[in-house]
């Protein structure tokens, strides 16, 4: 890979409605990784962010992180935690070490209740019909669906009764 590669990143389906959240992708030449979640979080969570020094560099004693630039929290193991975060903490994160070595940036994004993911990193729109109408709905075309049989199996049933008096000589006293 090279700091070319560096971009704006997205899976797509032949359905236009099914179509990834956007990723944004640096590469770069360092030795510090800041690993973060690659999918918007829901409000709410919370979020782990990880700075990951090269293995065959020394171990750095003092890890740093930034949001939108500035610097906002420093950790001994190289992990920060975001309890219950908030659209707020929506931003571009990056990480140091005492070494001065700096990652590239990451967009964490920070989502409402408005869109979910399916679990394949596919984001669709909520239900905005409430589950209740929907029964409602199921149960008015099911009705419909048996009337439908009903009034068919009768007209059959007739048509059967029917070929069978035409060859019967019915006698009234």
């Amino acid at each position: 890979m090279f700091s070319s590669d560096s971009g704006e990143y997205w899976c797509e389906s032949r359905d236009p409605q099914r179509r990834s959240e956007s990723v944004n992708i640096t590469v770069t030449a360092g030795d510090v990784v800041l690993e973060s979640p690659v999918h918007p979080v829901m409000v709410g969570d919370n979020v782990t962010l990880r700075c990951i020094e090269n293995k065959n560099k020394s171990t750095s004693t003092e890890f740093y992180f930034y949001k939108d630039g500035a610097e906002i929290n420093s950790s001994r193991t190289g992990e920060m935690t975001i309890h219950s975060i908030s659209e707020s903490d929506q931003g571009l994160y990056r990480c140091s070490t005492s070494g001065t070595e700096s990652s590239g940036e990451n967009l964490l994004r920070v989502r409402g209740g408005s869109v979910a993911s399916d679990g394949d990193g596919l984001v669709k729109p909520q239900p905005t019909v409430s589950p209740l109408v929907g029964l409602v709905a199921l149960s008015l075309l099911l009705l419909v669906f048996w009337f439908i049989y009903k009034r068919h199996k009768g007209k059959r049933m007739s048509a059967v009764d029917s070929q069978r008096n035409e060859g019967e000589v019915i006698y009234k006293c």
